[in-house]
């Protein structure tokens, strides 16, 4: 079976695997928002999707002219779908606030890819400091609202297949084991309430979000497995609740950004872009 699996994954690219995975996710919110079962609007999450896409690929396309770089299509759609997932969907066509928030947050997560990169490496997850820029200047959070109970069957499926093309499993444990450990530490006295909110942090789907799509991404993770395992262990430790510095508590695009941190300073310093030189025919189908 997993043979079978692996043979259909290597038939696709990574990104274009992430791309899908986003895309079942939007079309099946706009299903259960359409049945009623979750509290949004399918009219309201399609034009979010249309309007953050349209912002990420025109932002997208004016930084790559002004810097002259590399244009990746497929990365600027799947930073914008992430988005989508990640900010409420607007009450109305006229909602200001949301018009707003979600054109700044688009247009600063795709100038992160070009302003906030060295030798064309990415030091941030350009999606997460998007909603971190607005929650600091404009006061606006983002609300995950991705992370509601009935997307779970969705976001475990599709997420399984892309650690698995990643091969990034060491990661993703390493992640929820830290942030379940630490999540729970100050119940563990309290064996009831420890038993009660080991399943709301098993059931709380922000986080499965987040390891699956966001943490895996491999231009700010690093590349060595004991550097995964702490990567994935740092941000798992900042997504629990209870840790703060001061009065300052991490929302889990902060803990991502904090890790990236890490990520950076582990990981090699520069991105290489390979070209092919020629095809050589060794045999009638090789």
């Amino acid at each position: 079976m997993l043979k079978l699996i692996d043979n259909r994954l290597n038939w696709i690219t990574m990104y274009r695997l992430v791309l899908y995975y986003l895309t079942v996710l939007i079309l099946a919110a706009m299903v259960l928002g359409g049945i009623k079962i979750i509290p949004f609007s399918p009219l309201m999450i399609l034009y979010s999707s249309i309007l953050i896409t349209a912002i990420c690929f025109a932002s997208n396309l004016t930084f790559a002219k002004i810097f002259r770089a590399h244009r990746n299509v497929e990365s600027a759609y799947i930073t914008a779908f992430i988005l989508v997932l990640l900010l409420t969907p607007p009450v109305s066509l006229s909602d200001v606030p949301f018009l707003k928030t979600a054109a700044t947050a688009s247009a600063v997560a795709m100038a992160t890819k070009y302003i906030l990169a060295i030798r064309r490496k990415h030091i941030f997850n350009p999606a997460a400091f998007g909603v971190a820029f607005i929650a600091f200047t404009l006061g606006q959070n983002a609300s995950w609202w991705v992370g509601t109970l009935p997307m779970i069957p969705f976001i475990v499926a599709g997420g399984l297949l892309v650690t698995r093309k990643l091969s990034r499993f060491d990661l993703v444990f390493s992640f929820f084991v830290s942030a379940l450990i630490f999540t729970l530490l100050p119940d563990v006295k309290t064996p009831a309430v420890l038993f009660e909110n080991s399943w709301k942090m098993i059931l709380n789907t922000h986080l499965l979000f987040l390891a699956f799509v966001m943490l895996t991404e491999p231009l700010t993770s690093p590349p060595k497995r004991y550097q995964r395992i702490i990567y994935g262990s740092i941000v798992g430790f900042l997504s629990a609740p209870w840790v703060h510095l001061g009065s300052f508590y991490f929302a889990p695009e902060l803990a991502l950004l904090a890790g990236n941190i890490f990520s950076y300073a582990v990981s090699p310093k520069g991105r290489l872009f390979l070209k092919l030189r020629e095809k050589i025919k060794v045999a009638s189908d090789v």
